[in-house]
């Protein structure tokens, strides 16, 4: 069984090193009108089909003989239970008047019960701008090093005899995005945001960018306490492999692809106590993507189209502030259309998965100064 390689002790150091001197030292940071907050999560799920595999494949992973095909896979079995705890520090600054500040910084991670290979761990930053009148400016990073993809065939066409790698890549994406409001409970949004994926050591050809493009529309003054977003966008990824000679031998995949995405989102509020807020949360996804593989002999892209659907519902509870509950159900069902015959040697097609669990967060202020406030003892007659 492979393992993943993990943080490195000094980048582990020098995350608890900053955290400390954040929360150690909250006299030199405060000031009117901020605040430094706190969260801490920790979510668990299970996961019916944790690769994505298509039906075909489960098979053979469920038949695979580790002797006769070594490498073919790296997981014990194609379901698990999943853990995610987080970590996230918000700084927010009020100037009044609706303008606002605030900065992000979000830490978590994935951890398996059964398959320690897939495990990762994540990092984000985010910083949000307000503006009177409700209009909202987001700046987004997002870095996820060294990610699972699966074990993929050398070839990329499933035709040369049993030679299998781990495939994982490094993930860093930037985002920008605008809320215009329209009138009160309207908001008209618009984002941007560029993924780039780069795979070492092996399937250099599947490294790419990705451009986004989105358009949402909010509405968020509905009969009881619920509120609806529309989306849609595009997507559009280069791939490596699409500057590949015809004649490549090795590694002729090429995983550029195109498509549409829309979708719908909501929720609402059932119930309003002291100390208890309940509510529900709905969203629906439709991704079509069509792959610009320009090869016949990449089977598993070659005039291949896919449509992918995702919903997930979820019920919530808020108790005193300070703790939020979740239970969610999301199921994701592919359908892949391809141009000519096929060989799926280790690139998944259509495939079903469904994740079922439940996270639990606490948040709170580690330090909060409202505007105007007095200086604490310690500056005074300073």
């Amino acid at each position: 069984m492979e393992r993943r390689r993990g943080w490195t002790w000094h980048g582990g150091f020098t995350g608890l090193a900053l955290v400390g001197l954040i929360v150690g030292a909250p006299g030199a940071w405060a000031a009117a009108g901020q605040s430094l907050g706190l969260a801490v999560g920790l979510s668990t799920w299970y996961d019916s089909n944790l690769l994505q595999y298509s039906d075909p494949q489960l098979r053979e992973l469920d038949a695979w003989d580790p002797v006769s095909q070594p490498g073919r896979f790296a997981i014990e079995s194609h379901d698990d239970v999943t853990f995610n705890p987080s970590l996230a520090l918000t700084w927010e600054g009020d100037e009044g008047h609706g303008r606002r500040h605030s900065v992000r910084l979000k830490g978590d991670g994935d951890y398996h019960a059964r398959n320690r290979t897939v495990d990762f761990r994540s990092a984000g930053l985010t910083w949000r701008e307000s503006f009177a009148g409700g209009h909202r400016l987001a700046l987004r990073g997002y870095l996820l090093p060294a990610y699972y993809l699966r074990q993929l065939h050398v070839t990329g066409t499933g035709f040369a005899p049993g030679v299998y790698e781990r495939a994982q890549f490094d993930l860093a994406v930037g985002e920008a995005a605008w809320t215009q409001s329209l009138r009160r409970g309207t908001q008209l949004g618009f984002g941007y945001q560029f993924e780039r994926r780069s795979y070492t050591p092996f399937f250099a050809e599947r490294t790419s960018g990705t451009h986004q493009g989105e358009l949402t529309l909010g509405f968020t003054r509905l009969p009881h306490r619920a509120a609806l977003e529309l989306l849609g966008g595009y997507r559009k990824s280069l791939a490596d492999g699409r500057n590949l000679s015809a004649g490549a031998l090795l590694s002729t995949a090429d995983v550029s692809y195109h498509g549409w995405q829309g979708g719908l989102s909501g929720r609402t509020e059932f119930s309003r106590r002291a100390g208890l807020r309940t509510g529900a949360d709905l969203a629906y996804r439709l991704e079509q993507r069509s792959y610009d593989a320009e090869r016949p002999q990449d089977t598993s892209h070659f005039g291949r189209r896919d449509l992918k659907h995702t919903i997930e519902a979820g019920l919530r509870a808020q108790l005193r502030s300070h703790w939020t509950l979740r239970g969610f159900d999301r199921f994701e069902s592919n359908d892949a259309r391809y141009g000519g015959a096929v060989t799926l040697a280790s690139d998944p097609g259509s495939y079903r998965q469904n994740l079922v669990g439940a996270e639990i967060v606490w948040s709170g202020d580690l330090w909060a100064r409202a505007r105007g406030a007095a200086p604490p003892d310690d500056e005074g007659g300073r």
